[in-house]
């Protein structure tokens, strides 16, 4: 299992592991594991958003993402850019051996 169980931290699915809240929140993170990392911050925000106030937390305690990336989620879902089909965006990561020593 990755670091996105299907095990929820809510109080309630602590207290009461089953359940059709509980049964709820194992599937959203079951489906969460199977994302890529750019569609998983897409899909809880999504969620969150459908919560309403208070659905970042939520979805925080839920999904075990950070409320920053749930955050950056709904951004990318309300902004109008085009998908590239890229999950990173251009120019992240390390750069190549031979960019940083040309002579070699």
């Amino acid at each position: 299992m990755d670091k996105y169980g299907d095990q929820c931290r809510c109080s309630y699915c602590q207290a009461k592991a089953t359940g059709e809240i509980a049964q709820e929140h194992r599937m959203i993170n079951q489906l969460v594991q199977r994302l890529n990392e750019k569609q998983r911050r897409q899909f809880v925000g999504l969620l969150a958003k459908q919560y309403g106030h208070g659905g970042i937390e939520q979805m925080a305690v839920i999904s075990g993402l950070h409320r920053a990336t749930i955050s950056r989620g709904q951004k990318e879902l309300e902004s109008a850019a085009q998908d590239d089909g890229r999950v990173r965006s251009r120019g992240g990561g390390r750069k190549l051996s031979e960019k940083k020593s040309p002579g070699y």
